[in-house]
């Protein structure tokens, strides 16, 4: 008798220190998944805000010709030669065959879309409108209205 009279207040006791402890130790984890969690979020978060960004600002280095339906053209090409139906221009900025990835995405971001792949020439469509593009290695760009 005298026993559970000393036992059962030390094991309640015990159970209620538990229970903190318990709640004290997923209180701490939370808090480092949280740590944990925050620190991704704001990576996230700042690789989406330069992006972002970096979609805004990226028309600044492209300028749109009437004459090619606003087709977007990179403010660095050089006019080489002009005809009624092309203008070859060369682009010191272009490298191998491929159109780099950020005239790509200007391109559809002005409305453009790819609508055929024939070796190193892309057709591009909006409106009715069509224009081709055809980068080679020894000239880089050639940008014809069809």
């Amino acid at each position: 008798m005298i026993f559970q009279l000393i036992t059962i207040p030390f094991l309640s006791i015990f159970r209620i220190l538990l229970k903190k402890y318990e709640r004290y130790r997923n209180a701490k984890n939370s808090r480092d998944e949280f740590e944990k969690n925050r620190f991704i979020i704001l990576i996230l978060v700042v690789f989406v805000s330069l992006g972002f960004i970096y979609y805004l600002n990226m028309d600044r280095n492209y300028k749109n010709l009437e004459e090619l339906q606003e087709f977007p053209i990179p403010n660095s090409v050089i006019l080489e030669e002009e005809s009624s139906t092309a203008k070859n221009y060369s682009w010191k900025s272009s490298s191998g065959t491929s159109i780099p990835i950020s005239y790509r995405m200007v391109i559809k971001k002005n409305g453009w879309k790819q609508v055929e792949i024939d070796g190193h020439g892309i057709t591009y469509e909006k409106d009715g409108y069509k224009i081709n593009i055809t980068v080679a290695s020894d000239y880089k760009a050639l940008i014809r209205v069809q």
